[in-house]
């Protein structure tokens, strides 16, 4: 069964069984010494801190609590500043049913998570300075120095040198048509 450590927090995410299921958290070396016990029931949840403990995953048969047979352990998965695990357990292995699905249990756990990396990505940073070239064949000229671009208000707009078109009354498009 997994060791962990530290306080994480246990929810059942579903159960699909013939037999009664639970987790149980063990605690030190004694084996029938539990910090939590929770009904396999969907939603059913609980904290747990304690600086090392045990979780099993059981189903009731024949009088008696017996651990599933079988865990799939997934690994860790870090979203944001908590981290994931999902356990499937089987509780026995029959022959036309062997999908690990009996009882379905989610760890949650706070990570820290290491912000210098991000500390400055809200500080504004200085404008990359562009430079321009020159693409047609035809000119010579190169600029390689660095361009400076000068404020809107102070050039002076350009004016319209080609022809101007307007829309004639018996223009359809002009949404004036007769």
């Amino acid at each position: 069964m997994p060791d962990y450590r530290g306080p994480c927090r246990i929810t059942v995410t579903s159960v699909e069984a013939l037999w009664p299921q639970r987790v149980a958290v063990r605690v030190g070396d004694q084996s029938h010494t539990y910090a939590a016990v929770l009904p396999g029931t969907p939603g059913a949840s609980c904290g747990i801190d304690e600086e090392s403990w045990e979780l099993l995953l059981q189903h009731w048969a024949d009088g008696s609590w017996r651990s599933n047979i079988r865990l799939i352990v997934d690994d860790w998965i870090t979203d944001g500043n908590v981290e994931r695990q999902v356990i499937h357990s089987k509780d026995h292995d029959w022959p036309e049913d062997r999908d690990e699905r009996n009882l379905v249990v989610t760890l949650e756990r706070d990570i820290e998570v290491d912000r210098s990396r991000d500390r400055d990505r809200d500080r504004p940073t200085a404008a990359p300075r562009a430079s321009a070239t020159v693409s047609d064949q035809r000119s010579p000229q190169q600029y390689s120095s660095p361009l400076r671009a000068a404020s809107a208000t102070h050039r002076a707009s350009p004016r319209h040198t080609g022809p101007v078109v307007r829309p004639t009354r018996s223009d359809p498009a002009a949404g004036t048509g007769t």
